[in-house]
């Protein structure tokens, strides 16, 4: 079976990802050192600082020196112009000549150089780049900068003027160390356990069925996920979610409803299991110890352990099977809470509801067939 080996895979994905877990770090302007979590404040140019037993603190560019993890800076102050005000930007080339990635003023993305016994960056605009690289990178002659060679080899881009920075700075200052940062992307993962009851209906391709009692609801899932999150409010979580879904409908006047004399009656039995794989993009509120959250996103499930049967009390025709097809799709989307108390796992609740249907793949048109089904679950379950 699948499951065993994707089970496997998010554990081991998890295992990767836990060993970049520790905290993150900032330094103040006056060189003090403080470590918690780092969270961008998106759109206002600072950051905030969580750390366990303490208010949330901001930090502008002017207050803070940098910032990062374990794997390094993820962010740097810089004076932005000889006269501008500080900026976080992304060291991405370090040498005699710097490159950093960042968002300027009207938060478009940019570049910016620093060159050699300057306390400040320049901004590098798309449209008048190759202007700004003359009057900064010009004294290397062997770039050619302006030719049409060089417009080819150096677009606009951030791999590209990294390497031309790395290049310029080999041709200037060979003797002196240059090389690209490796930065810490922020990129944690908690992986985790979860079960849980729900309660389903299905859409047959008799929809009468629905008129009748339906009875028989309630089943249960139990499976893995694996929580991907960065320094923002977002993250993405990837399951695997073992789920048996059952429902009875009955008793219904087949014959009546086909041809207006009552002769049968005909009852439904759906059970069957299945492995959904739901990939949700997920928002969570704060940082501290109750964060709610929503969620969505696509949904696969593959069935399996189908024992479903339409019955016939009245006669003694026998029972007939009731086809599911081997993969359903759609889609996912619910809301919870985590409970994150200090050095224990998580705590989490969620309601979700999700809607199946089936691919389209041929199926027995003679035979009864599940179309779509419609599930409604409640989960816990701890992620570490």
């Amino acid at each position: 079976m699948r499951l065993p080996l994707l089970l496997s895979f998010l554990v081991s994905t998890s295992a990767v990802f836990a060993q970049q877990s520790s905290s993150d770090y900032l330094v103040k302007t006056n060189g003090d050192t403080l470590r918690g979590r780092v969270q961008l404040n998106s759109g206002k140019g600072t950051i905030r600082l969580f750390r366990p037993g303490q208010p949330a603190a901001d930090f502008s560019a002017g207050e803070a020196r940098s910032y990062g993890g374990a794997r390094g800076p993820a962010g740097v102050s810089r004076l932005v112009g000889r006269q501008g005000t500080p900026h976080f930007v992304v060291p991405l080339v370090e040498g005699p000549v710097s490159l950093f990635a960042g968002e300027n003023e009207q938060r478009d993305k940019r570049f910016y150089l620093q060159v050699p016994d300057s306390s400040y960056v320049i901004e590098v605009q798309p449209l008048t780049y190759q202007l700004t690289l003359a009057r900064q990178l010009g004294d290397c002659t062997t770039l050619e900068i302006g030719s049409n060679a060089f417009q080819r080899r150096y677009p606009y881009s951030q791999s590209h003027l990294a390497a031309l920075v790395m290049d310029y700075n080999r041709c200037r200052t060979p003797q002196a160390p240059s090389h690209l940062v490796k930065h810490d992307s922020g990129l944690r993962a908690a992986w985790g356990v979860k079960a849980g009851i729900n309660s389903v209906r299905f859409d047959l391709n008799v929809p009468s069925f629905a008129n009748g009692p339906h009875t028989g609801t309630v089943g249960y899932q139990a499976g893995l996920m694996l929580n991907l999150y960065g320094r923002s409010h977002f993250s993405a979580q990837m399951e695997a979610v073992y789920t048996t879904l059952r429902s009875a409908y009955g008793q219904f006047d087949l014959y009546a409803y086909n041809s207006g004399s009552p002769t049968n009656t005909v009852t439904a039995n759906v059970h069957y299991s299945q492995v959904q794989l739901p990939l949700l993009l997920r928002y969570s509120v704060g940082h501290g110890v109750f964060r709610p959250f929503v969620n969505a996103g696509p949904l696969v499930a593959v069935n399996f352990g189908n024992t479903s049967t339409t019955s016939f009390p009245l006669t003694k025709m026998a029972d007939q099977p009731i086809e599911t097809g081997t993969l359903n799709y759609g889609y996912a989307a619910g809301a919870g809470a985590w409970l994150k108390l200090p050095a224990l796992p998580a705590l989490t609740a969620e309601l979700r509801y999700s809607q199946l249907e089936n691919n389209g793949e041929k199926v027995n048109f003679n035979a009864y067939n599940v179309v779509k089904c419609q599930l409604i679950r409640l989960d816990v379950g701890l992620l570490f």
